[in-house]
This record gives structure tokens, sequence and C-alpha cells, in this order.
């Protein structure tokens, strides 16, 4: 309502979207950062474009599993730093973790959120950051109706620039497939690129099933730290050249085996606190 006020022509709809029934369609719907966090993701996207207006336009945002490894490791060192200081109350926990995490924030643009806005969304959503899968364009595009067709992507790595010639919307939707299949390492942290690609699904899959079992009002278990320690070991055979992601994890990899072995863990970091994956998918979908 407050960010709404000076417009007039609006409506608020306090409903449950599973419920919500309109016979009235729009010329844009608009959802940004939350269908990851419905139950049926499936059910939500067939919702939205109900409700769209022919030639109308959907926008989204969707995850992406690569994209999400740096904040998952921030999830995990603040698991181990929370126990480490005996922290049990939400409060001093936010606080704590807000501190630890503002030098992390620092080394993105000063437009980003504010530490303990970051900390509340993220390290202490536990529920999301616990899921195994976030909806990619695999899952997207594998889900979207005949007639709808991907008009525009962002950050974009679609390479096939002759789509203007193509009618067929299911041919353009998987050449959009396609380029991200070979570019979707590239969303392993904003500011590293890689020549070639590099299969990691497979690690990432592994990592996030142990994360998931990691229960934020318990002791770690050190078995699920060994299991991550060893897909991250693999990641970083993989990675080879020793760029910033490399340094990143490495310096990871020694924080959970010093975890391990009961040793004293800093709250600095020299490498992980510039590692930042790219999330955030936007897609314009439109709808014929």
């Amino acid at each position: 309502k407050k960010n709404l006020m000076k417009i007039k022509n609006k409506k608020i709809i306090n409903k449950n979207l599973y419920q919500l029934k309109s016979k009235k369609k729009f010329d844009f719907v608009i959802m940004e950062n939350a269908l990851d966090n419905f139950k049926n993701q499936k059910t939500i996207l067939k919702k939205l474009i109900s409700l769209t207006k022919k030639n109308g336009n959907i926008i989204l945002s969707i995850g992406d599993n690569i994209g999400m490894l740096s904040v998952k490791l921030r999830y995990i060192l603040s698991l181990i730093l929370v126990e480490q200081d005996k922290i049990t109350n939400f409060n001093k926990k936010k606080l704590f973790l807000s501190n630890i995490f503002k030098s992390h924030l620092a080394y993105l643009s000063k437009y980003t959120r504010k530490s303990t806005k970051w900390v509340l969304d993220t390290v202490l959503n536990s529920e999301w950051l616990r899921k195994k899968d976030y909806i990619n364009y695999n899952y997207l595009i594998k889900n979207l109706n005949k007639n709808i067709l991907i008009q525009n992507i962002s950050p974009s790595f679609h390479k096939k620039y002759t789509w203007y010639k193509i009618l067929d919307f299911k041919t353009i939707n998987r050449d959009y497939l396609k380029s991200y299949n070979e570019d979707k390492i590239n969303f392993l942290d904003f500011e590293t690129k890689f020549k070639t690609n590099l299969n990691i699904d497979s690690n990432l899959k592994k990592i996030y099933s142990e994360i998931n079992k990691l229960d934020p009002q318990k002791k770690i278990i050190k078995k699920i730290i060994i299991n991550i320690e060893m897909e991250i070991a693999k990641i970083i055979k993989k990675i080879k050249v020793k760029n910033k992601i490399y340094l990143a994890l490495l310096e990871f990899k020694n924080i959970l085996k010093n975890y391990r072995e009961d040793k004293k863990i800093s709250t600095k970091t020299k490498y992980l606190k510039k590692f930042w994956g790219i999330y955030s998918q936007h897609v314009l979908l439109y709808k014929n």
C-alpha cells in the first residue's frame, strides 16, 4: 500500500494465488523473486499465463542452481559461526551475521541491499536456502505453453541473432535453452568468465542435497560437512585455473576442514567475500 500510494488507478487483492480466479485478463503480469517460494511452481506458472491477455507479457524472475552456490556456501558458514559462538536468539543471530557479511556485500554495487536485509532474506531464510532445486531455464522452457515465447532475458546469454526470421515459438525457446546450457557455468560468479563449459551439475546436486539435511536448530553433523567438502574438492579440480572462484572454493574447503578438526573459524574471509553468483534471471515472455 505504501509503495502504491501515488498510483490512483489500483486495486490491491489480498488472496491466495492458487485460489485466485479472474475473468479479466491483463497486459502485464509480473512476478519478481517469488516463483521459487511456491510449492507447486508449475501450477503458478499456468496461473500467470491464464491471467495474461493475448499479445500480453509476463515478466518473471527465475533462479539458477549454479548462481546459487555462493549464497549456499555463506549459509553453511553462517551455521558454523553461529554454532561456534553459541548464539541461539534470532535477533542476536541477525546482528552477528549482518556484521560478518557487511564486507561481502561491500564488494558488490553500492545499490545492493543493506547487510541486515540480505541476512534476513537469505542466510536466515533457511527453508528457501535448503531447497534442492531452483527454477532455471530448463524447468521454465519445459513448462511453457506452445503459444508462449521468450522475448528477452537479463542477464543476456543468447547467441542466436536470427530469431526474428523464425516464426516457430518452440524453435526460439529451444535456442534459448541451448544457449543457456552452453553458458550457464558463467553464472557461478558475476565477474568470472570461462572459455569452455564445465559440467558441475552432479556436484551441485549432491552439495544441495547435503545442505537440505542441515537443521539450523541443531548441531551440524560432521558427516554432512565431509560430503560437502568432497564435492567442493571435485569442483576445484574441474576448474583447474586459479581464478577468483577457485581461490574462494579452496578457502571454503579449508574452513570446512578446520571445522571438522574443531579449530577456531575466523569470521573474515579473503576470497569468499568476493565470490558472488548470478542467481536471479529476469525473463520477458510474450503470449500469442
